[in-house]
């Protein structure tokens, strides 16, 4: 009998023959990587994670995404979990095809594995955060229907693919590609994998009041801190955060997405909410002074997301650096005529812009820039969470004011703190100088999410699942400092502030729609067995 291989078709037994094959897949693993990550500026929580006082998106359907509602779901490509589900397909398809390749030796073996288990422990990490009880797939061939698992069980398997990923993947420093080239930061390595420990430890250690997982957390983050997984180190300003950091391959960065001209959505998809900030919603005229072409005066028409002096002064305080570095000439600004900056700040996070040179003028189409996915200062911030849920309440606000000493102005004297009810210290508006480390578990937290949002303030979306994990410290002591702790003030008939109905409201039963996103209508048509999330 013969035994004759197709020449044309292309089979799993035909493919993956040697490790060339094996690393195309591995390449178009990462480019459906960054196409969830292109989505996520789409999504309704991003709207409520930004600190912004105007909205000038172009399509229709913004205000329904900013009052998170249930039509605005249904048209987003955001807020579908099939990208997801495609990393994880593309994941399993190498993992269950490595036997085939002839000849591959181990360490080869096992950079593809580890990579492979990153991929699925981000992806199923996402999927918790954002869906709760999901589906776990098998293989890359079962085509049988899916129920959901409950959301510890998404969250348990994230761990585990993310603990073999740890295992198998060396220091970014260590690992060499197909290639032989040595690996950049946006490629998956040893520390990014205890990133994405830490944060998984941290999410389920707060979802679940885990002391256990918080103790994970801080081991993974002590791992990064002491150089045990690679060599990281904070810039030494806020100004070189975003000159350097924000650009790409700097020594704070841990983790990066690499923004790649070959990807789909290139020049429209942001990798990071607070990019709109940068961008006008007819592309060429808003986002100065990023944008060479856009003027001071366009900025309060043009720019998607506007945020005003005033709130900016809350936020960051005079002795702040980051004021100075995350806003252009702030202070000068901030006392020029209104009638042309319209009372907005001009937000100057990233520093290189994208230009297109097919019009003329040239447009600014995107900032040029990596996606920082974690950097060293994050995880100080979440170790310092870790440590407080623990109950080391010092050793949380030491790790805190790490941070803190970058953004202060040492020349300054004055007292921090005034009272905060349940705490003998005191807060002066507008300083940032060391946090007191005798303070109470909840102070300390309100703390950490002050500090998260001024030092986060444009990437990624903390801001919304800070809130998610702590509804209970979004109180109204942060109502006026910021504004996404409280998305209920600003959309009737679902909120009003002087009824006191404060985000953690969300959680009740029938609100809680508005914490979880909805299962993608097209899933549920395809398996009707599956539940959707309540309030859809």
């Amino acid at each position: 009998m013969l035994d004759v291989e197709p020449e044309i078709a292309v089979t799993y037994t035909n493919y993956f023959q040697n490790e060339q094959d094996v690393h195309k897949t591995y390449i178009d693993m990462y480019a459906k990587i960054r196409e969830v990550y292109f989505q996520y500026q789409l999504q309704p929580h991003h709207k409520m994670g930004l600190v912004y006082d105007q909205c000038n998106e172009y399509y229709s359907y913004a205000n329904e995404l900013k009052s998170l509602s249930v039509e605005a779901f249904k048209k987003v490509a955001g807020t579908s979990w099939i990208l997801h589900y495609n990393v994880i397909f593309q994941s399993n398809l190498i993992l269950d095809n490595l036997y085939r390749v002839q000849d591959l030796p181990k360490d080869r073996e096992n950079f593809y594995k580890g990579h492979c288990y990153f991929a699925k422990g981000l992806m199923y990490y996402e999927i918790a955060r954002r869906w709760g009880n999901a589906p776990i797939t098998r293989d890359a061939k079962s085509i049988d229907p899916l129920g959901r698992s409950d959301a510890k069980v998404v969250l348990d398997t994230a761990l585990s693919n993310a603990l073999r990923a740890f295992d198998l993947l060396k220091n970014y420093d260590e690992a060499v590609d197909y290639n032989g080239q040595k690996l950049k930061k946006y490629y998956a390595h040893k520390g990014a994998a205890a990133a994405l420990l830490a944060n998984i430890y941290a999410w389920k250690g707060g979802l679940f009041n885990d002391s256990d997982a918080y103790e994970e957390a801080e081991k993974y983050c002590t791992l990064i801190i002491e150089n045990k997984v690679g060599i990281y180190k904070m810039v030494d300003t806020p100004e070189e955060v975003c000159s350097v950091v924000m650009d790409r391959m700097s020594s704070e960065s841990v983790f990066e997405l690499l923004n790649s001209s070959i990807d789909f959505g290139f020049t429209t998809g942001r990798f990071s909410p607070g990019i709109n900030f940068h961008i006008g919603a007819n592309y060429g005229y808003g986002g100065y002074p990023l944008n060479p072409f856009g003027s001071l005066s366009n900025n309060q028409y043009e720019n998607l997301y506007l945020i005003k002096n005033d709130r900016v002064k809350k936020i960051w305080g005079d002795e702040d650096l980051r004021r100075a570095a995350y806003f252009w000439k702030f202070d000068e600004m901030a006392e020029a005529d209104n009638e042309v900056t319209g009372g907005y700040a001009y937000p100057y996070f990233w520093r290189k812009p994208l230009l297109d040179a097919a019009w003329v003028p040239a447009e600014m189409i995107n900032v040029d820039g990596n996606k920082i996915f974690w950097r060293l200062a994050e995880i100080y911030l979440l170790k310092a969470e870790a440590l407080i849920m623990q109950g080391t309440i010092s050793q949380g606000v030491k790790a805190m004011n790490i941070v803190r000493n970058r953004a202060c102005n040492q020349g300054t004297v004055k007292d921090m703190f005034t009272s905060q009810g349940d705490a003998s210290y005191t807060y002066q508006e507008g300083s940032v100088m060391m946090i007191p480390e005798d303070i109470s578990a909840n102070n300390a937290l309100k703390e950490l999410m002050y500090e998260r949002l001024r030092e986060l303030a444009a990437e990624d979306d903390c801001g919304w699942l800070d809130v998610a994990r702590f509804p209970d410290i979004a109180m109204k002591d942060l109502e006026d400092i910021c504004r996404y702790r409280d998305p209920l003030q600003f959309y009737a008939p679902y909120g009003d502030p002087a009824r006191g109905e404060y985000l953690w409201h969300l959680f009740n039963d029938e609100k809680v729609y508005r914490v979880l996103m909805p299962i993608p209508f097209t899933e549920l048509s395809f398996f009707p067995e599956m539940k959707q999330n309540p309030g859809y």
